[in-house]
């Protein structure tokens, strides 16, 4: 009877783990942006680690990538300002530790090139 007890529990467990750490796509958007893109992105990190798949593409003007965690007044970055250069692909695996509080994804056009809008394609997995 324990060990019925006991699988159960650690197979209940192993659902749960399973079903929270199954590979996700957050994001998969094409958008025009002027300025910049921003998006927050909710998954759990609870277990321990988690990657990140990130795929920027850009079509007219250059951009930066920049991802972050942030939980009230604390911080931590995990990208900062990677360039995209104009009509190529940048992928990139990032290493998520922090769990509670929220991640940001941002994507700016480079100010460089003044006005004008570009097109981005955007793909975040975890």
């Amino acid at each position: 009877m324990v060990a019925i007890v006991t699988l159960a529990i650690v197979g209940s467990f192993g659902i749960f783990y399973a079903w929270e750490y199954r590979t996700q796509v957050l994001l998969d958007e094409t958008a025009s942006i002027k300025e910049t893109y921003i998006r927050q992105l909710n998954f759990n990190v609870f277990f321990g680690n988690r990657g990140m798949g990130v795929t920027v593409e850009t079509y007219k003007i250059p951009a930066y990538v920049t991802l972050w965690w942030q939980s009230g007044t604390n911080a931590f970055v995990y990208l900062q300002d990677q360039p995209v250069a104009v009509n190529s692909t940048w992928t990139t695996s990032v290493t998520l530790h922090n769990s509670g509080g929220h991640y940001w994804f941002l994507v700016a056009k480079s100010e460089a090139f003044g006005e004008g809008l570009t097109t981005i394609h955007v793909r975040v997995t975890v």
